[in-house]
């Protein structure tokens, strides 16, 4: 059931257009995830659910809240990835979260990292990491709009824009569900 509720909340959020309203339902989804997490430490569904719960948010927080989310986000993929190393959802995570924090750019990352201290999820940020997971999201579930989306999104920031058009072509010959 808190699985159920947790991916409804953030479903909720992601059609909420304002922005107060999407963090409390992102803040009500990571609740409902980390109640399965806490159940089961070991079940890579209440992780995947909790880091994409906490990763939306990141991107509506603070820079100070970012960072400490993106950390946490960060060490929730690789729990999943550690119990199943195919994981889509996991790698599409951790590609967005690279990408995330390389389009911050560097004096922000710099501030970020004085804030926080240490924090693997900026200190180990690439482009090549951001493509790397979001390949590996493409590969193990191709019919995911969002995973082609950031990996387009991904290829454009590379300046590799043919690339970023095959990813969207893709997307628009994907059969709507």
């Amino acid at each position: 059931v808190g699985s159920e509720m947790c991916i409804r909340d953030r479903a909720l959020g992601l059609l909420a257009t304002e922005e107060s309203v999407q963090m409390g339902w992102y803040r009500r989804s990571a609740a409902h995830a980390a109640r399965v997490v806490a159940l089961d430490s070991l079940r890579v569904e209440g992780l995947y659910l909790l880091a994409a719960a906490e990763g939306r948010r990141a991107l509506q927080e603070s820079s100070r809240v970012t960072a400490q989310l993106a950390q946490e986000v960060w060490i929730l993929a690789q729990r999943v990835l550690v119990l199943e190393p195919d994981h889509a959802g996991a790698h599409n995570i951790l590609g967005k979260v690279n990408f995330e924090v390389m389009t911050l750019g560097r004096v922000k990352r710099f501030i970020a990292r004085l804030l926080i201290g240490d924090n693997t999820a900026l200190d180990s940020a690439s482009w090549a990491e951001a493509e790397r997971h979001q390949l590996a999201s493409v590969k193990e579930a191709p019919f995911m709009i969002l995973f082609r989306y950031e990996l387009a999104r991904t290829y454009l920031s590379l300046g590799r824009p043919a690339e970023a058009e095959l990813q969207l072509r893709e997307i628009l010959a994907l059969p709507v569900r």
